[in-house]
């Protein structure tokens, strides 16, 4: 490698560790490290707790501080206790060698209070993680010196937002106002709301822009798009956009307006409208399209077209639709017509069907008739006239079209579960000449040579080279 190269390799490296450097030593990094260290304390103590509970109910259940001394003994605050607790007390934690790490730390604290301070368990938190450890602070303080948060520590902000590092060494104590307040230390109030005195701060009335005076329309400093201040001292009113000429709704031809509060939308008008309409539903319509007729009381009614008789050509009926209607063919068992899509009303019957008191039925003509069918073929029942139809594939004769229904099997093949099954000619190794093998084909079969064995003239097999070297002789003798 050249000196260039090794060079601008060393710089590079260099610039990498300043990199990580700035990374890990920038204040947000730091602020970061504060958090997590805190919450990694808070959680080991929670985690010290729930190992308490555990062991106490390892040794015959129980739960408070009186029960655990005359219950459990020495074992109450002994060393063995202890050392169960410190061996789960990291498991499952979010930061699992950061608590490692603090456990390592000041687990001779730990055992100082355990052993010297049996009492006052229930402030280990505010003794390891405030005091020992230095990554808390109590609540309403933030930072390294743990100062007060504005509005102090009993009401952070004056308990209307959340001081920025609460309970931790991080922050810097600015107030993060709730929703409805704002300034330095929250005791404005927001946009869109107002005043209402005892520290609170509430909504404006809905059709205030911004800022109001009360919660009433008649508060508002000014209105919000859709809303007028009236004169007569109501303040901010809705604009009905759907009557009002000043102010009036675009909504096109076709669809209506329907006014809201500080707006309006445009709805479709029924499908039996023409020229639009003035509201839900056909009797709005303005006018009608084919297929409905205006009523004398305005809207629009359905045209029946299905009271035209000839409206449909023979061997359909007319089914009304809303504004329009189809023709649909009648049932199969009819002749001449219908009124319906069932066999029941049928003018006359189709061949193959007779009038009975249930309509037009189907007559089984294969069993009336008697109808002999050639070789091969059996009389198949059907909606209509009956025809001779061919066995299945497999059979010479039969009682049905499907595979079961054969009598009689084709050659090649034999009865079984499922009608005609093909009957493997080659089990019988019927290809007897030396390099044949056979091949089962359906109700047949075929001897044919093995790979890399060629037919002769002779009909015999023989392999590619034997049969070069016969063909050559045979080329010989010609000549």
């Amino acid at each position: 490698m050249s000196s260039e190269k090794i060079i601008s390799v060393k710089k590079f490296v260099s610039y990498l560790y300043c990199l990580l450097f700035i990374l890990f030593n920038s204040p947000l990094s730091n602020e970061i490290n504060v958090k997590e260290s805190c919450s990694t304390c808070q959680e080991l103590v929670q985690k010290f707790y729930q190992g308490m509970d555990k062991t106490a109910k390892n040794h015959f259940g129980g739960g408070d501080t009186a029960w655990e001394e005359s219950r459990l003994g020495n074992y109450a605050r002994s060393e063995t206790r202890l050392l169960e607790i410190l061996e789960n007390v990291c498991k499952g934690a979010s930061k699992d060698s950061a608590c490692h790490a603090m456990v390592e730390e000041h687990e001779e604290e730990i055992e100082s209070f355990w052993f010297k301070k049996q009492n006052q368990l229930s402030q280990l938190e505010n003794h390891l993680c405030i005091s020992i450890a230095k990554v808390c602070c109590p609540s309403g303080k933030y930072g390294e010196t743990c100062k007060e948060c504005p509005g102090g520590a009993n009401s952070p902000c004056f308990g209307r937002g959340k001081c920025n590092g609460n309970g931790t060494r991080s922050g810097n104590g600015k107030c993060k106002c709730d929703t409805q307040f704002s300034g330095e230390f929250c005791d404005e109030c927001s946009d869109g709301y107002y005043d209402a005195g005892n520290l609170t701060c509430e909504e404006c009335h809905e059709s205030c822009d911004s800022t109001c005076s009360s919660g009433t329309s008649a508060g508002c400093d000014s209105c919000k798009d859709g809303y007028i201040d009236n004169s007569d001292g109501k303040g901010c009113v809705d604009i009905d956009e759907c009557i009002d000429e000043t102010h009036k709704h675009d909504c096109v031809e076709g669809k209506f307006c329907i006014n809201e509060k500080g707006s309006f939308r445009c709805n479709e008008c029924d499908p039996a409208c023409l020229q639009g309409c003035v509201g839900t539903g056909r009797l709005s319509c303005n006018g009608c399209n084919p297929g409905w007729e205006q009523m004398a009381t305005g809207g629009c009614v359905d045209i029946d077209e299905c009271i035209d008789e000839n409206i449909c050509e023979t061997g359909t009926y007319c089914v009304n639709n809303e504004g329009s209607h189809i023709c649909e063919q009648c049932n199969l068992a009819c002749a001449g017509g219908c009124t319906d899509g069932t066999p029941n009303t049928c003018v006359e019957c189709d061949a193959g069907f007779t009038l009975t008191d249930e309509g037009c039925v189907d007559v089984d003509e294969c069993k009336e008739k008697n109808i002999t069918c050639p070789i091969g073929q059996v009389c198949v029942n059907r909606p209509g006239s009956d025809l001779c139809e061919s066995c299945h594939t497999d059979c010479n004769s039969c009682v049905s079209t499907e595979a079961n229904g054969c009598l009689v099997c084709k050659s090649g093949f034999t009865f079984g579960q499922n009608g005609c099954e093909d009957v493997d000619e080659c089990k019988l190794k019927p290809c007897k000449i030396k390099g044949e093998k056979c091949h089962n084909s359906p109700g047949s079969y075929s001897c044919k040579c093995k790979k890399g064995w060629v037919r002769t003239k002779q009909n015999d097999c023989k392999k590619k080279s034997e049969s070069k070297k016969l063909k050559k002789e045979e080329d010989k003798n010609e000549l």
